[in-house]
């Protein structure tokens, strides 16, 4: 049949896409593997075309032949739905679609349309689906409705004229058999390739059904003929014995005519068939001939297909040629990308080294930061733990305070009773004696008033021993005496202390908040300098006793007998240089303390200093950091700190030892527990306004003599000449009891000094020797820790190496370890169990024990 037009076949496609497959049919692509097709003949008769297709699967988008398999079976299954069931198109139902191949393979576009209009045909002639099919027709349009009917009619009329022509021929069979290849060359088109060899085979096998049927033919005519020969020679037979048997009588005329009648039948039929028998041996000859003609062409077509498979051949060889081309223009491509890429690789490889360089750089910064942040980090935990202890000192200094201003309320009503009492005896005083004591005109006088009022009242004492109330009233004066001198010095001692904890506040506080530990502060200046002057005049004060102690020891060796005014007016000569002496170093104090007193109220002036006080305090700053940064090692750093602090304890112990000492010695002078309470509690603090921040709102107590980070605090400074004068008053009265606690106070405070010095002294030692030898220790240490180390390595290699060699032994065994039985006979168990595994595992765990501690390893190694 000849090619479909473009308008046709897209009639068609609208008439497939009618159909509900999931999806449209968008080219005729989509219908090669027939899956689709065998759809629709059983959406048309399911009865019919019940079975499924012989390839179903994956494979049959990749697998030509599992295509074209499916392809014939629809095509024959329409075929005969067609011809078989409905008897419509006998002459041309199997030329519907002469070339099925191309349905599964490229040619899809052209015969396709062929496939789908024999399932349409089926549609149209099947009696079921003739309706539904006039139903789609319609949907699909007018124009396609039109085009698919043209084409239906002219299907039906070329069916009838090829009936009509073979009805007309009567050799359908040889006008099949001669013009099918005609019939396939034009149905295919001119555009289609034609197999030439495929051609001849075809030819050959309808020459060899074309003679097969003759052949049938010419035995059934042979057999006929045999059979009819027979029978003429029975009849014959016959015909000689009737006539022997009726010779002489006269025949029935009817029957001779009858049988002469059938004789001529049989001579014309056996004539017939003797004619189509040779009409038949003819045609046997010429097709005879025909097949020695194919035959040779068959051996022509052998020769032109060992030649086709010899250009096979070379056809094959050309293309792996071909293909060993391309695959050799691939490995240079590759290999040229390859050399590129070598160069880019190269390139990134010079840049990574680059970077690796940088990054070294970059690691030794990392590990140099690394280092500074842990050295940092153990500043940081140093600091910490010095806040830590400065909030524990303040929390205790709290807590000393709170207890302090207890004691300091019940001193002060205390203190009120004893002014009380004072009072009292002084006017028991002014009425027994009647009259007050007038004083004298200059200090001489007085003294020597005070001298003869002495001498005085001991004649009295020695005349008059008997006397009661005298001796109360005298007792009284010089207890009152001796309460108000520890009660002013405890006073002093207070108010130093007190200023000296400010100043200290203050300053600490300016530290923290412009966290500048190199730069000095005035009061910190002020504050050595202070204690500078308070030495010297402590040392004074010892010189004065010294003197007054030499002159004693002098006048006992050489039993002076110098009168007592001479005497005394040598010892008031030197008491009034000691005096001025004593005045001038006052003065200064009270400078000092006034500049102390004016930074405290001033805390913006305690943040400056001038230029000398800043470079001593970058001195000392400067030799604190050189002692660190000399000591390499933090543990030679850590026992120097531990050493100094206990030094520090053990003087601040020894204070407290020394003040108990002068407690218990006024006490046993004095025989007073009230005076003993008076002397070991403090007095009323002397406050003064200072700005808010710097000065807290509740006193604070003095405490013991002590060596701070700074200096020396808590010396009893020299006292102001008021106070002199004051107690220069009751002199006469008072010396006797007076006396020996103030010489007992002032060996304590030169003791106190003096170890103080000691302390210090020491520690500065301590610290030029870390100074200088710290390098040398460093290495020192460092030498034997490295000695130590090797040793433990040796030690715990020789250990481990034995270890690891007998746990390897098969009578080694481990095992955990069982609680003790309680019964009787439990324990005789665990004592028969031990015997016999003694004898058995000559090492246990215990002998691992025994040997790392006499090898000195740590229990981890087991």
């Amino acid at each position: 049949m000849d090619a479909y037009t473009p308008e046709l076949a897209s009639a068609l496609l609208k008439w497939v896409n009618t159909f509900d497959f999931g999806e449209p049919i968008r080219s005729w692509s989509n219908l090669r593997d027939g899956q689709r097709l065998w759809k629709i003949l059983q959406d048309i008769d399911s009865d019919y075309f019940s079975g499924p297709l012989p390839d179903e699967g994956q494979k049959l988008a990749k697998e030509y032949v599992l295509r074209l398999q499916n392809i014939k079976h629809i095509e024959r299954s329409a075929a005969r739905y067609i011809g078989q069931k409905l008897g419509r198109l006998p002459h041309t139902v199997n030329k519907l679609c002469p070339h099925l191949d191309g349905v599964a393979g490229d040619g899809v576009a052209q015969e396709a349309p062929k496939l789908v209009m024999a399932i349409l045909l089926c549609a149209m002639y099947s009696p079921e689906s003739n309706q539904r099919m006039v139903g789609r027709l319609q949907r699909i349009g007018q124009d396609a409705g039109i085009a698919i009917a043209t084409k239906i009619e002219e299907i039906e009329k070329t069916d009838q004229k090829t009936g009509n022509y073979f009805a007309e021929t009567n050799n359908g069979v040889d006008h099949d058999a001669l013009s099918t290849s005609e019939t396939i060359q034009a149905s295919r088109g001119p555009s289609f390739e034609v197999d030439m060899e495929l051609q001849k085979e075809e030819s050959l096998i309808q020459a060899y059904k074309l003679i097969d049927e003759l052949r049938e033919k010419n035995s059934s005519k042979d057999q006929e003929l045999v059979r009819l020969r027979e029978q003429h020679s029975k009849l014959e037979e016959e015909l000689a014995e009737y006539r022997l048997l009726n010779q002489g009588k006269s025949a029935n005329t009817d029957e001779i005519a009858y049988l002469s009648s059938q004789a001529t039948k049989d001579r014309n039929h056996i004539a017939s068939l003797e004619s189509e028998l040779s009409t038949s041996q003819a045609e046997l000859e010429t097709k005879s001939r025909q097949l020695d003609l194919l035959k040779a062409k068959s051996d022509s077509v052998s020769e032109l297909r060992d030649q086709l498979q010899l250009l096979k051949a070379e056809r094959d060889e050309l293309i792996q040629h071909k293909n060993a081309n391309e695959n050799l223009k691939k490995k240079i491509q590759t290999l040229q990308d390859q050399v590129r890429n070598d160069e880019f690789l190269r390139d990134d490889l010079q840049s990574a080294r680059e970077q690796l360089q940088d990054y070294d750089k970059i690691k030794e910064d990392r590990d140099a930061l690394l280092k500074a942040n842990e050295e940092k980090s153990k500043v940081i935990a140093n600091c910490e733990q010095e806040i830590f202890d400065s909030k524990s000192t303040k929390k205790r200094l709290e807590a000393d305070i709170k207890s302090a201003l207890q004691r300091y309320e019940s001193m002060k009503e205390r203190q009120q009773r004893d002014h009380e009492t004072i009072q009292e005896l002084q006017d028991r005083l002014e009425t027994d004696q009647g009259s007050a004591p007038q004083g004298l005109g200059n200090l001489d006088e007085e003294l020597s008033a005070r001298d003869e009022t002495v001498e005085t009242r001991a004649k009295a004492a020695e005349s008059k021993p008997a006397v009661s109330g005298n001796a109360e009233v005298e007792l009284l004066r010089q207890r009152v005496a001796a309460v108000e001198a520890r009660n002013n010095s405890l006073e002093t001692d207070y108010l130093d202390v007190y200023q000296d904890k400010l100043g200290l506040e203050t300053a600490l506080n300016d530290l923290k908040d412009h966290k500048d530990l190199e730069a000095s502060h005035p009061f910190l200046h002020q504050r050595e300098q202070l204690q500078a002057l308070q030495k010297e005049t402590t040392d004074k004060q010892e010189e004065i006793f010294r003197l007054q102690a030499e002159l004693a020891q002098v006048k006992a060796a050489n039993d002076l007998t110098l009168s007592k005014e001479d005497e005394y007016q040598k010892l008031s000569t030197d008491i009034e240089e000691q005096r001025a002496t004593n005045s001038s170093l006052n003065v200064k104090l009270d400078e000092k303390e006034a500049l102390l007193k004016m930074a405290l109220s001033n805390a913006n002036a305690l943040q400056r200093g001038t230029d000398a006080q800043d470079q001593d305090f970058r001195l000392i700053l400067a030799q604190l950091e050189a002692a660190r940064d000399n000591t390499a090692d933090e543990t030679i750093l850590q026992g120097t700190a531990t050493k100094l602090a206990d030094r520090l304890e053990e003087g601040r112990e020894m204070v407290k030892e020394a003040t108990k000492v002068n407690a218990q010695v006024h006490a046993s002078e004095l025989n007073d527990k009230t005076l003993f309470v008076l002397i070991n509690s403090p007095r009323k603090p002397w406050v003064e306004h200072a700005p808010s921040g710097s000065m807290p709102s509740t006193p604070s107590p003095p405490k013991p003599a002590r060596k701070s980070w700074f200096g020396t605090s808590g010396k009893a400074k020299a006292r102001p000449v008021s106070e002199l004068a004051a107690m220069g008053q009751l002199m006469p009265q008072e010396e006797s009891v007076v006396r020996p606690a103030k010489l007992i106070n002032q060996t304590l405070e030169a003791q106190r000094a003096e170890l103080n010095e000691d302390r210090v002294r020491a520690l500065q030692l301590e610290i030029e020797d870390a100074k200088k030898n710290g390098g040398d220790k460093v290495r020192w240490a460092s030498q034997e820790e490295t000695e130590n180390l090797k040793r433990e390595n040796a030690l715990m290699t020789s250990a481990w190496y034995d270890l690891s060699s007998r746990l390897q032994m098969n009578t080694m065994a481990l095992q955990r370890r069982n609680e003790q039985p309680r019964s009787w006979l439990g324990k005789q168990r665990v004592l028969v169990n031990k015997s016999q595994v003694s004898r058995e595992r000559p090492y246990s765990l215990s002998f691992l024990v025994l040997y790392t501690q006499s090898h000195q390893l740590p229990k981890t190694c087991l």
